[in-house]
Parts: C-alpha cells; structure tokens; sequence
C-alpha cells in the first residue's frame, strides 16, 4: 500500500472500531437497565408477596436457591 493508502485505511480502521466500541458500551446500558428494571420488579413482587401471606425469611432463603436451582447456566 502506498502511504496515502495506508493512512486513510488506518482512518478508515479506526473509526470502524470507534462504531464498534460505542455499540459495546450502548449495549451494556441497555443490558444493565433492562436488569436494573428486572431486579426492581422481583423486589416489588417478593415485598407483595410477603405482605400478601405473610412470608418471612426462610422463603426468601428457599426462593433463592430454587432459582439458582432453575436458572444456573
């Protein structure tokens, strides 16, 4: 390649990985605020839960491991 070449490619390159960077961290935002949004609604629907049946502790214990149980990759 000659120099002007090589020089508009590496431009050309980098702002290919500038795109490709900004996806990354876009999506990483939208992931976490779909688990932020997730974790919210699990809280609320345990709290519900618990004031509806009067659940204490120990379901929350069991909960957790049945989930770990159903949902560990």
């Amino acid at each position: 390649m000659n120099e002007m070449i090589e020089h508009n490619y590496k431009i050309f390159l980098q702002d290919i990985i500038a795109n490709i960077e900004h996806a990354r961290v876009n999506v990483a935002k939208r992931i976490n605020s779909v688990l932020n949004e997730v974790n919210f609604n699990i809280g609320r629907m345990i709290v519900e839960r618990q004031q509806e049946f009067g659940w204490g502790q120990s379901v929350i214990n069991q909960l957790s491991k049945d989930l770990n149980n159903k949902l560990a990759l």
